[in-house]
């Protein structure tokens, strides 16, 4: 049963966004561009795994996608986390393509890409066995019961040639390194050899609720990582056809004055939003919208934004002066692949805002925190 099921990492939104941003003459657009295609090549290793993860051989098992936790000295990722009573699994994904060699006796792979390009990449089993000892150090400061954890790493697409040395063939670390086909059969040997009940019920729902509240898995600052600017971006209403930055808002829909297509949900707007969230932060004013977004009058702002009845978030003691803030919650797993009509514009649940004056921000929930550009975007 998934407890933190499959979704786009908060960094991989992020990435999406900044390489659909970037001007295309900023010196590092192509190496932008290149870490969304490896971050998004990742995610579908890992969503390909969904199919096995959901067996019905795995309902009472406690399943976590894409933690990240705190040891006392680092963080360390882990691409799935399988809790049980017997046994704890760390799943290491691996979706990459063209020839792996591996030399786990110079402990390193050396793979080919499809262009022919060698390059030399650490050992996988090493990766996940740190994995593994960071999470047993975990487990210990936490008081947990001492229990075995078993690392795999998994290459999730077929077509990718596997190559082992004839000298390497019987290293033990081999056995920890399947194809995605083989996991049934090898976690189903990895059960049947672990039998002792070793977590509690209370104390195995603990751990779930535990590690939920623990996870530390979120996005990172992009735009300071690689110095771009508000300058660099581009600013508007994307339309997905044309990829350029072109769609304007009409009385029952959005066209794109470059190839004319013509929509009538609010995509564009919500893409907008999502994407002001993952370069900078979870709250967007009218002023930052209309930067943003290229809209010239406060008003058309102002009912764009109140056009997806934006609920109201909790405030104590707000001064008399401030206007209402409100909150969508444009979450990660939220993806444009249905389309809702224009009179029903938002794809999530919302509550009704009730207030009689304009809000003067609008908060798009998220972890982000507040960026450093914000005060520039707001002064222009």
């Amino acid at each position: 049963m998934f407890i933190k099921p499959i979704q786009k990492p908060a960094k991989l939104l992020q990435y999406e966004s900044l390489s659909r941003r970037l001007a295309d003459s900023h010196p590092k657009k192509e190496e932008i561009v290149a870490r969304y295609h490896s971050e998004r090549s990742g995610f579908k290793g890992e969503e390909s795994m969904g199919y096995y993860l959901n067996s019905h051989e795995l309902e009472q098992w406690k399943i976590f996608h894409n933690i990240k936790l705190h040891d006392g000295s680092s963080t360390f990722q882990i691409d799935f986390l399988l809790v049980s009573p017997t046994l704890i699994s760390i799943l290491e994904i691996k979706n990459i393509s063209g020839k792996l060699r591996f030399e786990p006796d110079l402990q390193q792979v050396i793979w080919t890409n499809k262009q022919g390009i060698v390059k030399i990449l650490p050992d996988f089993v090493i990766q996940v066995n740190t994995q593994k000892r960071k999470l047993a150090h975990w487990l210990r400061k936490n008081k947990y019961p001492n229990i075995s954890i078993a690392p795999l790493v998994i290459i999730t697409d077929p077509r990718c040639l596997l190559e082992v040395p004839d000298h390497c063939k019987k290293h033990s670390s081999l056995s920890a390194i399947i194809r995605n086909s083989l996991f049934p059969s090898k976690f189903s040997n990895l059960i049947e050899s672990h039998n002792d009940l070793l977590l509690k019920k209370l104390q195995l729902n603990k751990l779930t609720k535990h590690i939920l509240r623990e996870d530390v898995s979120s996005g990172e600052d992009v735009l300071s990582r690689y110095a771009i600017s508000l300058t660099d971006l581009h600013t508007g209403f994307y339309c997905r056809k044309c990829e350029n930055f072109s769609n304007e808002k009409r009385r029952q829909s959005w066209r794109c004055i470059v190839c004319g297509q013509t929509i009538t949900t609010q995509e564009p707007l919500l893409q907008a939003l999502r994407d002001y969230k993952y370069l900078f932060n979870h709250t967007i004013s009218n002023q930052q919208f209309r930067w943003f977004t290229n809209t010239s009058s406060r008003a058309d702002a102002y009912y764009l934004l109140k056009s997806l009845n934006l609920p109201q978030p909790a405030q104590r003691n707000p001064p008399p002066t401030t206007s209402p803030t409100y909150n969508l919650p444009l979450s990660p797993t939220n993806k444009p692949t249905t389309t809702q009509p224009f009179t029903n514009p938002s794809p999530f649940t919302l509550r009704s805002a009730k207030s009689k004056t304009r809000p003067k921000h609008f908060e798009i929930s998220t972890d982000n925190p507040v960026h450093p550009l914000i005060p520039f975007i707001e002064a222009h």
